[in-house]
């Protein structure tokens, strides 16, 4: 009989491979066979519903929908990746050095991150966006900044399980420094869940930079991204070409659905284990 506890691992195996394989599929195969350009016009094309010829019809300037998606989801990873590096790197190294040095350093970075979690994620991103500019390296430095604090947190808290467990006072006992602790004992006691708060940072930063793109403060036009896509096709064409604002909002469901999931079976496996 499959226990309760076990069930993330079987979403593990079989749901969460399904939907990567999907959005990665989606994106790498359809654009290296049809080969199309996301910003080419035709409007005597314009506003077509979806065929043969346009999976996913076209828009007000006679651009494949299919083909903006693709690249819109692309975007849209490359931007949650790059958070994820960036929040990653930040956020996990100051709290696994809080938990390590202890004392002021500690006291002194849970206060900060306490008061920068204080101010809505949205808000911080949206103000550091307008004074950096829509370059995604920009973008993805806005969302991190906001998600750094909660994954700088969360690993603090995360290592006060662990670091007065037996195997750490005896490294720390025989001499082991505080980088070699961390490395070697700490981190790896604690993968599972760290790994599971960068997958739900990513899908958190996938619907956030679609807010941004929505306001217009994401990339600019006319490079493709999903949140202007369901800007305009909201405001212009929902009633008469619906399919110019579903097929984006799917896509966008699909990949942040993907890493929520990952979240959770990573969270699952690591209380299973």
């Amino acid at each position: 009989m499959t226990s309760a506890a076990a069930r993330p691992l079987t979403t593990a195996r079989w749901v969460v491979p399904a939907m990567l394989g999907l959005v990665i599929l989606f994106v790498a195969l359809w654009a290296a066979v049809r080969g199309a350009d996301p910003v080419e016009q035709d409007i005597e094309q314009r506003l077509l519903p979806p065929s043969i010829d346009y999976p996913m019809g076209t828009d007000g300037f006679g651009r494949d929908v299919h083909t903006r998606v693709v690249w819109g989801v692309g975007y849209s990873l490359a931007i949650a990746a790059l958070t994820i590096l960036f929040a990653g790197g930040v956020g996990a190294l100051l709290g696994s050095l809080a938990a390590v040095v202890r004392g002021r350093t500690e006291y002194l970075i849970i206060r900060v991150a306490d008061l920068l979690l204080s101010i809505p994620s949205f808000l911080l991103a949206l103000i550091i966006v307008i004074v950096l500019g829509t370059h995604p390296a920009a973008i993805a430095s806005a969302l991190a900044l906001g998600f750094a604090p909660r994954l700088a947190r969360s690993t603090w808290a995360a290592m006060l399980t662990v670091r007065d467990e037996e195997f750490v006072l005896a490294a720390r006992a025989a001499g082991v420094g505080p980088a070699t602790i961390l490395l070697r004992h700490l981190l790896p006691a604690l993968k599972g869940t760290l790994l599971a708060q960068l997958a739900s940072i990513g899908s958190a930063a996938i619907a956030m930079e679609a807010a941004l793109s929505f306001l217009g403060l994401g990339v600019p036009p006319p490079t493709p991204s999903l949140g202007r896509m369901l800007l305009e096709g909201s405001r212009q064409y929902f009633e008469t070409a619906p399919w110019v604002t579903l097929f984006p909002g799917a896509m966008l469901a699909v990949a942040g659905l993907a890493l929520v999931l990952v979240a959770r079976a990573l969270e699952g496996r690591n209380l299973v284990n």
